[in-house]
């Protein structure tokens, strides 16, 4: 039988990181909480302030594979793209007359960024870098970008560079440490949140991510102490309640982690892992009637969702509800054709409620998926 496991998920960890992709960072745009200047924002006549809407469109996109896992590129408004791209043929007529206009150049990156554009935008920074190589923005769009596109060693030494020419600057910190957190350096990326911390005013969302960090590297005291001054600044911070849960869970405090689930349900009540991870530890807890309460939440928001299913005919089958077990694992292989050990599962079941003849079947088609362990099960209960 398939072991019911807690799915690695962390809301902090927002990008690359293992996160949900449905729950957006607490976090300030740099323009807010970081007491250093934004240089990302139009040059020259074209000031937009500190609030610029290339950090704040990148900061929207930015979430946790590998730790993170990326929403993908930024969505344009269609009024928007129609303003950027007007920009864009703005900015190649400046650089027609004046081909050594850095802030045409600089400007124009940032509009084909806001479009998605972004290999044209990095070779524009490039051009600017070119023809201003201390002009620490530049680096910091070119180092930014290649992270927006998750090519994250190139991002790193992007920002190396940033920190070498502004030492101070917060922001290039921060973004060096989530590159590292996607390339699985934690150890240099709770360096980084170190040296940001005290820089900026208390941040839950950099807590949380070191926290995350610290629990990669089997740190739980650490990344308890994080989670906790997450909650502690920001006590509606989902995403520390969640990796403050998923870390309780590893710890076999079950109820504890069930009590961390409840209150980003509370916060977000949309977030199916929060239900799902909540129902795992219910389970664990012999828990079963909110076990699989919180499995049918789950497939509400998710009717495809082949895990929630599975573990929850898991449920059934312990409980001798055959019947049930099975109609899960049949909407479990539904939602993935090639679910070869929900094939398994309920062959096992089948056989076991009488259903020799489906159950060999069931078997059989685990086998043709590859699923080896099958092959023992079909000489035990098929071949007599």
């Amino acid at each position: 039988m398939k072991k019911i496991l807690v799915p690695v998920f962390c809301l902090c960890n927002f990008i690359a990181y293992c996160q949900f992709g449905t729950l957006q960072p607490s976090y300030s745009s740099p323009g807010g909480t970081y007491s250093n200047p934004v240089f990302l924002a139009p040059a020259g006549d074209y000031k937009w302030g500190t609030n610029s809407s290339f950090v704040n469109n990148y900061n929207n996109t930015w979430n946790q594979s590998s730790g993170y896992r990326s929403n993908g590129p930024v969505s344009v408004g269609q009024s928007l793209m129609s303003n950027s791209l007007l920009k864009v043929k703005e900015y190649d007529s400046a650089i027609n007359l004046n081909p050594s206009d850095t802030n045409a150049y600089y400007n124009r990156a940032i509009e084909r960024y806001k479009i998605n554009d972004f290999r044209s935008a990095i070779k524009d920074f490039n051009k600017v870098i070119e023809l201003d190589s201390e002009r620490v923005e530049a680096h910091y769009g070119v180092a930014y970008t290649k992270m927006t596109i998750q090519e994250y060693e190139e991002a790193i030494v992007g920002f190396d560079k940033v920190i070498s020419l502004e030492p101070k600057f917060a922001e290039a910190y921060l973004h060096r440490a989530n590159s590292k957190l996607n390339t699985e350096d934690y150890a240099g990326a709770i360096a980084d949140y170190d040296l940001l911390l005290p820089m900026i005013a208390p941040n839950s969302f950099v807590y949380c991510r070191r926290g995350f960090a610290k629990s990669s590297l089997k740190n739980q005291k650490g990344a308890m102490v994080d989670y906790d001054k997450a909650i502690e600044i920001d006590p509606k911070s989902a995403d520390a309640y969640y990796n403050r849960a998923n870390e309780k869970m590893d710890q076999g405090d079950l109820a504890g982690a069930i009590d961390d689930y409840g209150k980003v349900i509370k916060i977000m009540p949309g977030i199916s892992e929060a239900y799902f991870n909540r129902a795992v530890a219910e389970n664990q807890a012999k828990d079963y009637k909110a076990a699989i309460s919180d499995y049918k939440k789950v497939i509400k928001i998710n009717v495809n969702d082949e895990a929630a299913y599975y573990n929850r005919a898991i449920i059934y089958y312990t409980q001798k509800n055959y019947k049930d077990a099975i109609a899960d694992l049949g909407k479990a292989i539904i939602a993935d054709p090639k679910y070869a050990e929900a094939y398994y599962t309920r062959g096992i079941v089948k056989i076991e409620s009488g259903d020799k003849d489906g159950g060999c079947f069931d078997l059989q088609s685990a086998v043709n998926l590859g699923y080896e362990k099958a092959k023992e099960q079909i000489k035990k209960s098929c071949n007599q």
